[in-house]
């Protein structure tokens, strides 16, 4: 007679259902709206807007060592940028 009482796995603690995303590299031809499709879907097209407001800082200043003003709110993104991702 076996009397081992078998457990049940534990079950993941972290109840976060955010998807997280590894950095993106900015390649040529990309705009921040192909960069939100391409990350969250074309419903989510418009978080565009959150992709620059986690990179401005980063966008600015690579859109300054270009020559330009500014990026114009992320029209200008250059090839080579590493830009994070946000959770959806």
């Amino acid at each position: 007679q076996n009397n081992t009482v078998k457990k049940e796995p534990a079950k993941p603690t972290n109840t976060n259902t955010k998807k997280e995303f590894p950095p993106y590299t900015v390649k040529k031809g990309d705009c921040l709206w192909n960069i939100a499709v391409k990350h969250y879907g074309n419903k989510n097209a418009l978080k565009w807007k959150d992709i620059y407001k986690a990179n401005k800082t980063v966008i600015e200043k690579t859109a300054k060592k270009y020559g330009y003003k500014s990026s114009n709110n992320g029209w200008w993104i250059f090839p080579g940028t590493k830009l994070t991702i946000p959770p959806l």
